[in-house]
């Protein structure tokens, strides 16, 4: 019950600072360590939709990218 707790509470956090606060690489690591955890599984599907939003994310900033001005 305590690890199913602190798998909750991880992903409370890594779903606020992904969706209220815009932070997601904050938001990975807590999302990371309730997968890593052992989530039940409807809990490990949610973290894992977490997960490839921010992957998502990543993938975005990485085609705006601006060649040098020289």
């Amino acid at each position: 019950r305590v690890a199913q707790a602190a798998v909750v509470l991880q992903v409370l956090a890594g779903t606020i600072l992904l969706e209220d606060l815009g932070q997601p690489t904050a938001a990975y690591q807590h999302l990371r360590t309730a997968l890593e955890t052992g989530p039940r599984p409807e809990t490990a599907a949610g973290v894992r939709q977490g997960l490839a939003s921010i992957e998502g994310l990543q993938k975005r900033r990485i085609g705006r990218l601006h060649s040098a001005p020289f």
